[in-house]
Order: structure tokens, then C-alpha cells, then sequence
């Protein structure tokens, strides 16, 4: 028997009874409007029957509930829909029923009655827990109010997730981090932490254009991303998505996948969308937002969607591709074969290398199904003995990993990283998968322990940086130092380094130099660090942010005075690029105006002070005391850099006027 395709089910409820200023889904205020509600959801089991012709027999994966708010339906409405589509299609065996919802207390109130009509998944607008903030999003409820929906639907339902918007206006790091705790407490398996997206035309969009709403900006709201991926990651969610983690596979949201994966889906309710695939391909379907004109088209015999558009294989493929690389599972080759890529296409070797895409090759996510080809030579199968290994790591250029590193990667029990989303791409651009935990400054107290009792027990733990060498700027010193005192083996593998390589393009002298790292934030503190670094005669290196940069050039410019100097980001990387010049071009260059990526500074030393008449008395007084005239006049040339003949004749005269 030929099994089922799958089909998923989205029904949009687009009433609300306020309408947030972010949002700019189909959606219309709830009030007054009893006979149109009765006729739409009357409308959309009518629009699942007539589409039911089209699709012919599948296999329901899922039906979900978005709007718009559809917690403001009647449980009997909600049922009746449930009972239409397990009618219209074969139920598979785990079908998911999932319900967005409000937490006011008149909608958690519903809850008990959504479960009994067969939702197993809610889905918890809870967005913050600060009621200030909930008021400027134009939420109808309070945070309390939220704290209870959220315990009671924890209560009710097999699965629950909650949906936090982060990058809010005002929000600090620490704020969200202790938002995120709670939400985590209370037991979900699941949660959506999205970023605030400003979209065009709506009120926050007006708002912003006026100057009286200031999101953060992107350093800020790339703070807040991290935060959110190591808070989660440590209290054991995966981030299967951009936007959605769960506790594990079962928690997974079923129905967005169907989206992610290709899976078709029918779309009822005005607005609502949909792809479905028939004899002559892809549809994409798309009913009107008016909800007078989505119940008219039902009602008079047709789909809520009207004709449709047919899509071609390039337009098929684009999605699968856009969509598939939103998740962790990515896309395979076959799937996107009508725009023409390949393993062995340039374009996606250059992402691969960019760190833009991981996976190639070796992995199933980019695999099109022919015979691989791993990367040669084959990695060591040799045990690595006990101990730890401070592994470096490309910084840009994933070709630039060292074999030595790879075979370390392959054959450790545990690793450390300061960013294990960078580390993931690097691991599946080389088909390797190993325990993986966070190490930074924020988790360092509770990786660290964990990692010196598997040393304890005779483990071979690897430490890496997000990029480069581990040590240089984090805070792996403090694992490395832990480690040496317990007794443990320590064992560097050596390769990319920002620092190095950008001092071998900087065009400055190099056989001396000074690494300085990051520079306080402020310019007060850091032009005292300047200053005590101000008569340093080798090449100075720094990182800097690009927000910081060209505040940065000044204070130098003003505390070293116009040296030679050069700017280089994103090295080994597609947009690598690197300026020299005097300080006071590079303050005024334009592209460096908060340019993004990494960046190095790169400073010439201070000038060489020249020796006086009295500095050479001063050392020849001091060598004479020790040395015949001919040896303290060698040891002074080679000191103060002067003439040793000179020297010498000075000497003499020295020794004859005692």
C-alpha cells in the first residue's frame, strides 16, 4: 500500500482585541463582530471541504491555529474545525493541534475547554514580563497575568511553548537573560525568543521614523542574540531554528517544520496561505485579507483562495532553499537542483570557506545522494591520550583548520567553545559531531568544573576559541591554568591567529611586537592605557569593534601622535581588507566609518631616542669601571647604537682625566 503524502493544516483567526503597533499580519479588531465570526468559522469547514478535492487523500501531520488571536474563538468552533479536517484526511499517528493563545485571564480561562477539544500544543504569546514594556507593545495583559497562563497551561497541556520578543527598546542584556530564566521555570519545552522586527507601515514603524522610538542597535541586539543562545543552550534547549528552541525532538514544533521542509500545507481564513502539489506541480495559494471576500468565495462554491499561482522549479527550489536553511537539518542538493548548485560549485565553496554555510560534503544537510568526497588525507584514527588540548581554529576561512586540529576535534570526548554555533558549522563542515559546551566568561564557572572532573577521570577535553588561537583575548587561560594545578596534561595545537596574520599584511615592522588586545571601552581609561604604552618601540597590535574604531583612532592619533598605522577586518574572509596609513588618514577614512567583522589595529612603534654626548660619558664612565677602554667602548656602541672609533677616543680621554 502506497503511504499517504503528508499535509499540513493552517487556519487563520484574524480577529484581536487589540491590534499590537508591530504587527502587520491580516487582522482586524474583535468587537461587535458575533454574526461575521459565526460565518467565517462556518466558512473555513466549508473552504477545508472544498480544498479536500484538491489535495485528494493525505496524511494530517498537523493542524494549527494563527492569527490574529484564535484563543478569542469558541472551544465549539476551534472543535468543529478539528473534527473537519481529521474527517477530510487520514490522522497520522502523532498529528499535532496547536493553538496560539493570549495569557489574559478571560482566554486562559478557555484553556481546559481548547484541550477537551483536542489541542495538545499551545503556543503562549507571553512576549515579556515587565508590564511597562507590555504596554508599549500594546499588549492587553500583565505580567502576572502571563506568570498564571503560563503555570495553568503547563498544567493542561502535553506541550507548551512560550513566544518572548527580545531587542525590545531599553532592554538590557541582563534584563532579558532574567526574563528568559523565568520563562525557562515554568516548565515549557519549548520556547520562541524572536527579535523585534520593525515592519514597514505599521505604528513602531511610524514611531521610529519620528525619532520617538529607538530600537537597539546592532551591537546591542547582537549581545542580546548571544545571550539568548547560551542561556537557553545551558538549560538544555536546542535551537532546531533561527527563532524556536525545544527541551528535545518531542517538543519540536511539527507544523512550522511542515513549512521549513517542504511538506505541503492548505491555508484557510482570510489571508491565509498555502502551497499544495498536484499532477501539474507546486500551487501557491493565497485568500483574500478582507474577510467579507474570503466568505463570499467560499460561499459561492470556490476556494477561499481563488485561482492560485503555479510556481516554476526555480521559484520551488528558492523556497526550499530559503526556508530549509532556517533550521538545523538545512537542504540537500536534489532539492534545490533547479538553480543549478552542486557540491563542487564555486559559489557555495566560497560561503562554506566564508563560514556562511557549513556542512558541505561530508554531511548529510548539503548531501545530493552521489559519492562523497572527504577531504584528504584521512584524519588520524590514533587514540589522543588524556589531558587538555588548546586547539586554534580558522578565523574566517574554514580551509585554514590544520589537520592536527582535526584530528583532535575527532577524537576528543568533550568541547569547549566561546561560541558553539561558530564551532557547530566548523564541526559539520568536516562531517564531525562531539559533545559540545559553551566556555566564556559568562559560563566559564560552570563548564570549567565539569570539564576538570572528566581531565579527573582520564578524558581528553579540546578547547577553541570562535575563532583563531584560545587564550588570545578569552578567558580559556583560566581552564588552562585550573587544569595544570589539578595535575592535567596541557597540549597547544598551533594555527590561525588574527593577530599574527594581520601583522604579515600590515606593512610594519615585525620583529618586534606587542600584543595589547581590546582597549577599555571608554577614551578616558583608554588613553591612560595608551599612554603607558606610548614609548613601547615595536609594533603595537589591537581588537577593536567597529562601533569603537574611529573613537579609537583618535585617542591613538592623540596619545602616539600621527604613526604609521594600519586597519585590517575580516581576514581570510570574502571581504577581507586591510588600510594603511598615518593615523590621521585612517580617523578620516570612510570606510572605516563602524565598518563590521573583525577588526586589528596595527600602530608603528615609538621613535628610537638618539644618544647624547652625556648619555655616552654617562655609560662609558659606568663600563670602564669593569673593562679596558677598547671593550667598554664596544659595549656602549652596542648599546646606545654610536660609533665604536668615537667611543673609544672617548674612552681614552675618560681614563686620561683620572
Amino acid at each position: 500500500m502506497t503511504e499517504l503524502l503528508p499535509l499540513a493544516v493552517y487556519v487563520h483567526w484574524p480577529y484581536c482585541a487589540r491590534i499590537c503597533p508591530y504587527c502587520d499580519f491580516a487582522v482586524v479588531r474583535d468587537r461587535g463582530r458575533t454574526d461575521e465570526q459565526a460565518r467565517l468559522a462556518e466558512a473555513i469547514v466549508a473552504d477545508l471541504e472544498i480544498q479536500r478535492g484538491l489535495t485528494g487523500p493525505r496524511r494530517l501531520t498537523s493542524i494549527f491555529f494563527g492569527g490574529g488571536t484564535p484563543s478569542l474563538m469558541s472551544p465549539a468552533q476551534v472543535a468543529a474545525v478539528i473534527d473537519a479536517a481529521k474527517r477530510l484526511w487520514s490522522p497520522a499517528d502523532d498529528l499535532e493541534i496547536g493553538l496560539e493563545a493570549n495569557p489574559t485571564d478571560a482566554e486562559a480561562g478557555r484553556f481546559a475547554a481548547f484541550a477537551a477539544a483536542g489541542v495538545e500544543r499551545l503556543s503562549l504569546g507571553v512576549q515579556a514580563l515587565d508590564d511597562a514594556v507590555l504596554k508599549t507593545l500594546g499588549r492587553n495583559h500583565g505580567a502576572d497575568e502571563a506568570r498564571r497562563a503560563a503555570v495553568l497551561a503547563a498544567a493542561i497541556f502535553p506541550r507548551l511553548s512560550i513566544d518572548l520578543i527580545y531587542a525590545r527598546p531599553g532592554q538590557t542584556v541582563e534584563a532579558w537573560k532574567a526574563e528568559l530564566a523565568e520563562a525557562i521555570a515554568w516548565g515549557a519545552g519549548h520556547i520562541s525568543p524572536y527579535q523585534l522586527t520593525i515592519e514597514a507601515g505599521t505604528p513602531f514603524d511610524r514611531a521610529v521614523g519620528r525619532g520617538t522610538l529607538k530600537p537597539p542597535g546592532e551591537d546591542l541586539a547582537g549581545d542580546l542574540f548571544d545571550a539568548t543562545q547560551a542561556v537557553l543552550e545551558a538549560a538544555g534547549f536546542d535551537a532546531y531554528e533561527v527563532s524556536n528552541h525545544a527541551r528535545d525532538a518531542a517538543f519540536r514544533s511539527r507544523h512550522n517544520l511542515a513549512y521549513w521542509t517542504g511538506v505541503d500545507y492548505l491555508g484557510v481564513g482570510p489571508g491565509a496561505h498555502g502551497r499544495i502539489t498536484d499532477a501539474d506541480g507546486r500551487l501557491a495559494t493565497l485568500a483574500p485579507a478582507r474577510i467579507a471576500d474570503y466568505i463570499a468565495a467560499v460561499e459561492a462554491g470556490g476556494p477561499g483562495f481563488g485561482e492560485g499561482e503555479r510556481l516554476t522549479a526555480e521559484e520551488i527550489a528558492e523556497e526550499r532553499l530559503l526556508l530549509g536553511l532556517r533550521i538545523d537539518a538545512g537542504v540537500g542538493f536534489a532539492e534545490v537542483a533547479a538553480l543549478g548548485l552542486t557540491p563542487d560549485d564555486p559559489r557555495v565553496h566560497d560561503l562554506v570557506a566564508a563560514g556562511r554555510l557549513a556542512g558541505l560534503i561530508r554531511r548529510r544537510r548539503l548531501s545530493n545522494g552521489m559519492a562523497e568526497r572527504p577531504p584528504p588525507p584521512p584524519l588520524s584514527d590514533a587514540p589522543l591520550a588524556p589531558g587538555l588540548y588548546v586547539v586554534a581554529t580558522p578565523i574566517g576561512n574554514l580551509r585554514d583548520i590544520t589537520l592536527r586540529a582535526l584530528d583532535v576535534l575527532q577524537g576528543c570526548d568533550l568541547l569547549l567553545a566561546e561560541d558553539t554555533r561558530v564551532t557547530s558549522k566548523l564541526l559539520s563542515a568536516y562531517g564531525l559531531s562531539k559533545p559540545l559546551a559553551r566556555y566564556d566568561e559568562h559560563s566559564a564557572d560552570r563548564a570549567g568544573p565539569k570539564a576538570l572532573a572528566l581531565l579527573a577521570e582520564g578524558g581528553r577535553v579540546a578547547l577553541v576559541s570562535d575563532a583563531g588561537t584560545p587564550l588570545v583575548s578569552d578567558p580559556g587561560y583560566r581552564l588552562v591554568g585550573e587544569a595544570l594545578a589539578a595535575g592535567a596534561a596541557v597540549y597547544p595545537i598551533p594555527g590561525a591567529s588574527a593577530a599574527l596574520a594581520a601583522l604579515t599584511l600590515a606593512g610594519l615592522p615585525t620583529d618586534r611586537f606587542l600584543f595589547a588586545g581590546f582597549l577599555p571601552p571608554k577614551s578616558a581609561a583608554r588613553r591612560t592605557a595608551l599612554e603607558a604604552l606610548r614609548d613601547q618601540r615595536c609594533t603595537l597590535i589591537f581588537y577593536e569593534t567597529g562601533p569603537r574604531l574611529r573613537a579609537c583612532l583618535s585617542d591613538m592619533a592623540a596619545v602616539f601622535g600621527d604613526r604609521p598605522a594600519a586597519v585590517a577586518r575580516e581576514l581570510t574572509k570574502l571581504h577581507e581588507t586591510c588600510i594603511r596609513g598615518p593615523l590621521s588618514a585612517l580617523m578620516a577614512d570612510p570606510a572605516l566609518e563602524e565598518p563590521r567583522g573583525e577588526i586589528v589595529v596595527l600602530v608603528g612603534g615609538g621613535a628610537e631616542a638618539v644618544a647624547t654626548e652625556a648619555d655616552a660619558d654617562t655609560a662609558l664612565a659606568e663600563a670602564l669601571r669593569r673593562l679596558p677602554p677598547g671593550e667598554a667602548a664596544a659595549e656602549v656602541s652596542a648599546q646606545l647604537g654610536l660609533s665604536r672609533k668615537d667611543l673609544y677616543r672617548r674612552a681614552l680621554a675618560l681614563k686620561g682625566a683620572k
